[in-house]
């Protein structure tokens, strides 16, 4: 029998009174016991068995949902709207983080919203709350906002909205969601994976050590309010583009910043940024920026590999032996080869001094 790994954790050999991770967010786990006795005439039997959760529940659950989650257009930044719908008793710790997955970096967060439902599911109250941004990379970002206790959601009639810039690259994407707790501590950095980990400083060694780590509690996708008609509402954290809509170019939103660029070594607009969107590909494919001078002569070249997401390089303003290149203008050849051929995407570039 094959296994099934989207529902059920797969198995991991563990000892007597070792911890057991449930990876991957799953909503069952299983147990397999083995028994081995030497004896022939003996055997072993379970007596009792206990669990205990290292890492409690925040809430009792939540449900989110996106909008627009329908006809977006790919490679374009799109006003989102992350809604979140927190089920809360009395006993649970609530959470004070929103950690939101995203295909690449945001360009910003427009604010935070703490909204409440009348009893015909419809918003009749939004006030602007205080938020900050705790973490922003590649691929999600996180925010603090009040803590969102059994008191807050006044009989879980709260509904908490994100308010961001963000884009898509492919015709479907999740945004996935976690929330959690965290506190102020004695943290000096803390790493915002799926297991949300706090680091100190060894005062001794000067090396980083794990003082604490936290499992933030999934956001399952479902209605969470009744957004108007042209907000594409799907009840979903699935983001799907417009259906009329043909993306020929791998290549999209190609952009080189400060442009113009000034590597003379004061620190400021030293070096150029060079980045687009790869889209349109299954599997990573090499993607080439090439800097020519304007007669022609190549000056640089990088090459990667890359799938879809956004691709980023930076130059600073050096050929390929090292040296300091001319004031002047200069041309980049963005391209990423595929089996159709190659997409290519050309701009000007000056370097001043």
């Amino acid at each position: 029998q094959v296994p099934d790994l989207v529902y059920w954790s797969g198995f991991q050999p563990v000892k007597n009174g070792r911890v057991i991770p449930v990876p991957g967010e799953r909503p069952f786990f299983q147990l397999k016991i083995d028994f081995d006795s030497k004896e022939p005439d003996a055997a072993t039997i379970i007596s009792n068995l206990r669990f205990e959760h290292l890492y409690p529940p925040a809430l009792r659950g939540i449900t989110g949902e996106i909008v627009p989650a329908s006809g977006v257009t790919v490679g374009e930044d799109t006003s989102f709207t992350y809604a979140l719908r927190p089920t809360v008793v009395a006993t649970d710790r609530g959470f004070n983080r929103i950690r939101i997955e995203t295909p690449v970096a945001i360009r910003g967060v427009d604010g935070v919203e703490f909204a409440y439902r009348d009893s015909s599911g419809a918003l009749t109250q939004r006030t602007d709350v205080q938020w900050g941004e705790v973490a922003r990379a590649d691929t999600f970002f996180v925010l603090s906002v009040p803590t969102v206790d059994a008191a807050v959601t006044r009989g879980n009639s709260l509904v908490v909205l994100v308010h961001f810039q963000g884009r898509v690259l492919a015709t479907k994407t999740t945004f996935g969601g976690q929330v959690f707790t965290e506190e102020g501590g004695d943290a000096d950095s803390t790493f915002y994976g799926r297991i949300v980990t706090q680091y100190r400083r060894d005062a001794a060694t000067g090396a980083m050590e794990s003082i604490a780590q936290i499992l933030p509690q999934k956001v399952r996708g479902g209605n969470v309010v009744d957004f108007s008609e042209d907000r594409g509402d799907r009840n979903s954290l699935d983001v799907v583009t417009r259906v009329d809509e043909t993306v020929e170019d791998v290549v999209m939103r190609a952009r080189a910043t400060p442009n113009p660029f000034t590597p003379n070594g004061d620190g400021v607009n030293d070096a150029i940024v060079i980045s687009c969107d790869i889209l349109r590909v299954v599997a990573p494919v090499p993607v080439t920026a090439e800097i020519f001078d304007l007669s022609g002569r190549l000056i640089r070249r990088f090459e990667t590999a890359r799938g879809i997401g956004e691709y980023s390089q930076r130059w600073d303003g050096t050929d390929s032996g090292g040296e300091l290149v001319p004031p002047g203008m200069y041309v980049l050849r963005l391209s990423a080869e595929t089996d159709d051929g190659d997409s290519v995407s050309t701009q000007l570039i000056a370097v001043a001094y």
